[in-house]
């Protein structure tokens, strides 16, 4: 009985403290994504986002859930990501509180969602942010709105490489239908079938870095070839462009014969601490292995 008593005091606070475990969310970005919550509890009477029972825990089971994204990697400035399946702006919203240095655009084939994920980014005041009731693999560019149309001086600093960060990664490269950098979805369909999607629309480079300050501390976080981290003093190490994705269970047997494997995952129950996130983790795949499948 103590057992679960236990228990339940331990998912209250998750519940009244949902970043807790979050080292990259601070107080001010805390407060953008607690103000999310309610607003998506708003709009999700009028149009169905989410599951209506997993609203009362939305914060923590959904809002800080994607948001641990931020704990493995960080974008260079000017990176372009694609939410693909966005529904409610998650983990799409998200990221593009976490990363205003990032340009986020957020795909979905249902229009009263898009509709709705606009009203949001909107409300928040998130210029870095706009959604496309399109499917991806068909978008072409100028199909976002000029309204949230992310700022000029960010995109420059991603096509000409004038960012620090931008710098030491490489050059990026302009490209009239290669224009994202990485791709996320969060259990939208089979990866295979994902990697399909998204393949055409991602361009070569490395955009961003895997942390390594405070996941691997953790013993949540693996990276395929530890060398990189683990072996120099620094806490960073560069992230190749790819696919970013929130999976539960094992992989697709069409991609284990291929021998298709993540070259860096987070594992969500290590980092939370929350048997309710078994065997749920963020993958990372970079765009060689993308393109195979």
């Amino acid at each position: 009985m103590s057992h679960i008593k236990n228990k339940q005091a331990q998912y209250q606070a998750m519940k009244e403290f949902p970043f807790e475990r979050l080292e990259k969310v601070d107080s001010e970005k805390a407060k953008l994504l607690l103000e999310f919550g309610k607003i998506l509890r708003d709009k999700n009477a009028k149009v169905n986002l989410l599951s209506r029972k997993d609203m009362d825990d939305v914060e923590y089971r959904h809002i800080a859930f994607c948001a641990a994204i931020g704990e493995l990697f960080e974008p260079a400035d000017g990176a372009r990501i694609a939410d693909v399946g966005t529904g409610g702006g998650l983990p799409g919203i998200v990221m593009a509180i976490l990363w205003p240095n990032a340009r986020i655009d957020m795909f979905d084939g249902v229009g009263k969602k898009i509709a709705m994920v606009n009203e949001i980014i909107s409300e928040l005041g998130l210029p870095n942010a706009t959604a496309h009731h399109a499917r991806i693999e068909e978008f072409k560019e100028g199909g976002f709105s000029e309204k949230n149309r992310f700022s000029d001086t960010a995109i420059k600093r991603s096509e000409k490489n004038i960012s620090a960060p931008s710098r030491a990664l490489g050059k990026i490269k302009p490209s009239p239908n290669k224009m994202f950098d990485y791709a996320t979805g969060r259990s939208v369909c089979a990866l295979p079938m994902f990697f399909k999607f998204v393949k055409n629309k991602l361009r070569e480079g490395e955009s961003g870095f895997f942390d390594a300050s405070g996941v691997l501390n953790a013993k949540a976080f693996h990276l395929e070839t530890p060398k990189n981290i683990y072996h120099t003093s620094a806490k960073s190490a560069p992230c190749p462009n790819g696919v970013f994705y929130f999976k539960g269970g094992d992989l697709e047997s069409e991609l284990s014969s291929k021998n298709i494997s993540p070259d860096a995952e987070l594992d969500l129950e290590k980092l939370f601490g929350d048997e309710r996130f078994s065997g749920k983790k963020i993958l990372h795949f970079k765009l060689k292995s993308v393109l195979r499948c």
